[in-house]
């Protein structure tokens, strides 16, 4: 007796050859009833949608486009974060406003004089009194500026710029400062990296001097680098060293060129490997 054969038997090429896409289940009911008036039994016609459908999803998958790369990171814009608190914008009465206005002439006479320490404390009496001042306000951005405190400026001008949309100077200012701001922070991402305090170690092993190169320091890396070979040239070479070593004499000097070889030899490698880990150098497309 012959054993039943269990393998699932192939397609009928003219059948398969007429299935439609399954995009909808219209499309699909369709299918299973055209077969049906072929005569195709329920069972067969079951097993061909589902042959039918395995196969259309693996077509599209193949036929999916392929990822693009992720774009590289931007640099973050920049945020200002200012340590003063503006106050809200108010109409000042008239003896408000002569007393703002005394308050700015003092400012402006601190400026030219270079007392900012006088002009930030009159410009700021200045704007409590009078908040909707666009002039005292760009002063009083001028002012911190002068002083460093970039947040507390832009803070300023774009104050100055919304009270007054025409005061095209606390505008230009404002994104003049904003975009040194971003540019400075872009020039860090793309020139400072952080150096492998390995490499620079393996370095100065070899050479002293070379690891030092790598950090970025070629002025101490080309002076232990000198300072080393001269060391090896008066040990080797001079009478002060090797050669002036006799069977009854030591010279001084020789003791003297050891301990200077092996602290230069020394400070390099250690040097290497803390320079590494500040991290300041520009990128030289031999990153490691």
């Amino acid at each position: 007796m012959e054993p039943a054969d269990t393998s699932v038997p192939a397609p009928d090429p003219e059948r398969t050859q007429a299935l439609p896409s399954p995009d909808s289940a219209e499309s699909v009911r369709r299918l299973a009833a055209d077969l049906s008036r072929r005569g195709v039994p329920p069972e067969e016609i079951q097993r061909l949608l589902s042959l039918h459908a395995t196969t259309a999803a693996a077509g599209q998958a193949r036929r999916a486009p392929p990822t693009r790369p992720s774009a590289p990171d931007e640099p973050p814009a920049f945020v200002p974060r200012p340590t003063i608190i503006l106050p809200p914008p108010r109409e000042p009465t008239p003896q408000e406003r002569v007393e703002a206005d005394r308050h700015l002439t003092v400012a402006y006479l601190a400026r030219r004089r270079g007392n900012l320490r006088e002009a930030e404390t009159r410009c700021r009496a200045a704007i409590d009194l009078n908040p909707t001042d666009a002039g005292a306000l760009e002063l009083y951005g001028d002012v911190l500026q002068g002083l460093g405190r970039v947040d507390d400026a832009i803070l300023c001008y774009r104050r100055a710029a919304d009270q007054d949309p025409r005061r095209a100077s606390a505008e230009k200012k404002y994104a003049e400062l904003m975009l040194l701001q971003n540019r400075s922070i872009q020039t860090l991402q793309e020139e400072f990296i952080a150096r492998n305090p390995t490499v620079a170690v393996m370095f100065s092993a070899l050479m002293p001097g070379a690891g030092q190169a790598y950090n970025g320091d070629g002025v101490k890396g080309v002076l232990l680098g000198a300072l080393w070979l001269a060391l090896l040239y008066l040990l080797g070479w001079s009478p002060w060293g090797f050669p002036g070593l006799t069977v009854d004499r030591v010279p001084g000097s020789l003791y003297v060129l050891i301990l200077l070889a092996g602290a230069d030899y020394l400070y390099s490698v250690a040097d290497a490997n803390l320079g590494a880990r500040r991290g300041k150098r520009r990128r030289s497309g031999w990153e490691v």
